[in-house]
């Protein structure tokens, strides 16, 4: 069941809009599933009106929302899971300033990996950004993990920002990984894992035609074997700094270093 309550005014010659009222309300089977709700009134104003109008918030949150029930409009790809997200957006200066807060959890999620595998999961996604005149972008905190039986199987963090006056970009990533946890949900032949991590930390900027690509890689501790080959506390370094012009692209520094239970392997 779905219900919705509005109140909006919209002033042509002003060329401005008053959302007095908005309340939006989804239930399923008697549960609360969907809700909408201005916390104060929101203004929007477009074109070059230079009209004063006030801040504003929408709230949007969804409660234990079960995948299975809507496979019908998702497909096959994800058979089931139970998702609860809240989003809250802030709108000052008209909607020229428009600032985000999202939070989404997806737990027991199971998913289709290729022809026949499964793949079981809880997802956690948090993100904060703001938008200045639809053409600034800043993305000041994300954060996803993946969870596979209680242990954290991937974790990817970082920030991020875009201007459409200039095209630049500059993104920022941290990602950690378990090659066990990894070798658990997606087996490999062959391969098998005791211990390991990878750890990423990488930069992409973009300044006109010009992108640049500096990071560093780290493979820490990996014992198992794959194929014939056998690992035993190995360990690898990757530190790059790379830019690309439509001409040319420019290698500034490209070190690689091998460890093996901490004794220097070669570089």
């Amino acid at each position: 069941n779905f219900s919705a309550d509005y109140s909006v005014t919209v002033d042509r010659t002003a060329r401005t809009a008053l959302l007095r009222e908005l309340t939006r309300a989804g239930t399923q089977d008697g549960r609360p599933l969907l809700a909408v709700r201005l916390s104060q009134p929101m203004n929007l104003a477009w074109g070059n009106s230079s009209s004063n109008v006030g801040d504003s918030a929408l709230e949007l949150d969804v409660t234990n929302l079960n995948i299975a029930d809507w496979r019908p409009f998702l497909g096959n790809a994800v058979s089931s899971g139970d998702v609860n997200l809240t989003v809250k957006l802030l709108s000052q200066q008209a909607g020229k300033q428009l600032g985000f807060d999202l939070n989404s959890q997806i737990n027991n999620l199971v998913a289709r990996v290729g022809s026949n595998q499964t793949f079981q999961a809880s997802v956690n996604l948090l993100a904060q950004g703001q938008a200045a005149d639809f053409s600034q972008f800043n993305l000041s905190k994300y954060q996803l993990q993946i969870m596979r039986q209680g242990q954290p199987l991937l974790t990817a963090s970082g920030s991020g920002s875009y201007s459409r006056t200039n095209a630049s970009a500059d993104a920022q990533v941290e990602l950690q990984t378990s090659l066990p946890g990894l070798g658990s949900a997606f087996p490999m032949p062959g391969a098998t894992f005791s211990s390991g991590t990878v750890e990423l930390n990488g930069r992409v900027t973009q300044k006109q035609s010009t992108q640049t690509v500096t990071g560093k890689l780290t493979l820490a501790d990996l014992t198992g074997q794959f194929g014939n080959n056998s690992f035993s506390n190995f360990g690898s370094t990757m530190d790059v700094d790379v830019s690309r012009t439509p001409e040319e692209i420019q290698i500034h520094k490209l070190i690689g270093a091998l460890t093996q239970a901490g004794n220097a392997g070669g570089s």
